[in-house]
């Protein structure tokens, strides 16, 4: 299954140790790990301020797609256009996707909910 990635949860994933992978797997069967070209431009920024390792250039990504504007408005679109849930930690980003009818997954307590 497609899942699309917000940069919150990608730096989660980089940056403490988990088994979200895991359990997207065991949620949606074999996860193609899915972002926006937007988020890929904020994971870059992260990196320049050193609070990202630079292990997220070899993050393994099925697919970018390539799109314009900010990552939470795009993340919103492709979401919906495309029928794919979001996983991330902003719940501002969760509320939207929500209140667009869009699919949306977070962590509580280290465990992937629905939001």
């Amino acid at each position: 299954m497609k899942v699309l990635f917000d940069t919150s949860v990608v730096v989660y994933m980089l940056s403490t140790p988990n088994n979200l992978t895991d359990q997207l797997n065991a949620a949606f069967g074999l996860v193609e790990f899915i972002t926006i070209t937007p988020v890929i431009r904020e994971l870059k920024g992260l990196k320049r301020d050193g609070r990202v390792a630079s292990r997220y250039t070899n993050f393994r990504w099925d697919n970018i797609i390539e799109i314009d504007g900010r990552a939470d408005d795009a993340l919103v679109n492709v979401s919906v256009d495309m029928g794919m849930p979001v996983i991330t930690l902003d719940l501002d980003l969760a509320r939207r996707l929500k209140g667009a009818g869009a699919s949306c997954y977070t962590l509580s307590g280290n465990k992937l909910i629905r939001y």
